[in-house]
């Protein structure tokens, strides 16, 4: 009874911490693998013909990040 008591106020704590997040315009989640810098680069790389894994180990980044990289662009 009280254990239940007690996660229903952890779930309520942890959702008025995220509508405060979102009301701030905070950013939730894992930072971008590659920053706008690096993004450029590697289109820039991909025009010139270079192939998505030697883009992608010259980044430091995984060949699957540069692939959705390129499916957003």
């Amino acid at each position: 009874m009280f254990a239940q008591f007690e996660r229903d106020q952890l779930v309520e704590r942890t959702r008025d911490g995220l509508a405060r997040a979102k009301a701030e315009s905070k950013r939730l989640g894992r930072k971008p693998a590659l920053d706008a810098g690096k993004r450029a680069q590697a289109l820039a790389l991909l025009k010139e013909g270079r192939g998505v894994r030697e883009v992608a180990r010259m980044l430091g980044v995984s060949h699957p990040t540069i692939i959705r990289m390129q499916a957003t662009a």
